[in-house]
């Protein structure tokens, strides 16, 4: 799975990633994934893995997903990953969008350890 941030300016598109994983990082975080499809109004039935095509996602759902994949990548403990993908969906959307910002930032890898520490308890 690769999650892009896109920016539209009329007739021009420009798109950044801000998340890949794996075909089992993508099952450790399907739940948070099936979220932020639901969010943004689609069907989870929309998901499979033929799917080629990209998903549009409202803002801040793209946030909260974006969120829990950068939080949890690095991490292998199920449990742990849980815990990453509860916390995130707990928090507010103001609060997602901060860690965010923080988590792309100049100090993502710093930031990104912060925030495994603070919503998994590690």
């Amino acid at each position: 799975m690769r999650l892009e941030e896109a920016y539209a300016d009329g007739e021009r598109t420009l798109a950044s990633r801000v998340a890949s994983t794996t075909p089992l990082q993508t099952a450790r975080l399907l739940d948070a994934l099936v979220a932020a499809v639901r969010a943004s109004g689609h069907q989870a039935g929309v998901l499979s893995l033929s799917r080629r095509g990209p998903i549009p996602l409202d803002e801040a759902a793209g946030v909260r997903l974006a969120l829990a994949l950068l939080a949890a990548q690095p991490v292998s403990k199920p449990d742990r990953i849980r815990r990453i993908v509860a916390g995130v969906s707990a928090m507010s959307t103001e609060e997602t969008y901060y860690w965010y910002a923080k988590a792309v930032g100049p100090d993502a890898e710093r930031v990104r350890r912060a925030l495994r520490l603070f919503l998994a308890e590690e």
